[in-house]
């Protein structure tokens, strides 16, 4: 009986030193922050934190961006998740939401490091999913590109009727503040 509690204890002991194991990404740092961009009454701002996602379906733990937006127009709030800022992005992903309340989770992206790519933004009035660049001006590190596009290579797969369409200017240059 001693040797049968001794080999469970191992084996979870075991188990779990393994899940515990994070691939770290060092890169996601120079992102990390509030980038905004403002242009008379309308502003568009990220906030971008790290944080440890567990993928299910390899079951193990990588380091992600994890972001909010908030994007105003002639002054009027458009849409934000900023109510959500800091939220575990794992209750997001893994719970099969809706609409996302960490409406940003990427990755760095490129040889030169220099970009980080989402893979998930999540435009809260068209209720679809777009990708975005944002990429590091060369010599900068608190200035970036911002560009958004359509999801999958082009192929969309959203809402009908909103091929194409977007809720909130698509390409800009954000200050690291």
């Amino acid at each position: 009986m001693k040797s049968t509690i001794i080999i469970l204890f191992s084996f979870f002991l075991i188990k779990n030193s393994f899940a515990q194991t994070v691939a770290t990404d060092p890169e996601l740092d120079k992102f990390v922050g509030v980038w905004r961009w403002k242009n008379g009454t309308d502003t568009m701002e990220i906030t971008l934190q790290k944080q440890v996602y567990f993928l299910q379906f390899t079951n193990t733990y990588s380091e992600i961006l994890v972001g909010w937006h908030r994007y105003i127009k002639n002054g009027t709030l458009q849409q934000s998740s900023y109510q959500y800022l800091g939220r575990d992005v794992n209750l997001d992903f893994n719970d099969n939401s809706i609409d996302l309340k960490s409406t940003l989770g990427g990755m760095t992206y490129s040889s030169n490091n220099r970009q980080a790519y989402f893979y998930s933004f999540w435009d809260l009035v068209l209720h679809k999913n777009f990708n975005l660049w944002l990429t590091l001006l060369p010599g900068s590190t608190t200035q970036a590109t911002c560009k958004l596009t359509q999801s999958r290579g082009g192929l969309y797969a959203g809402p009908e009727g909103l091929n194409g369409v977007f809720s909130m200017p698509k390409n800009l240059v954000l200050t690291k503040l």
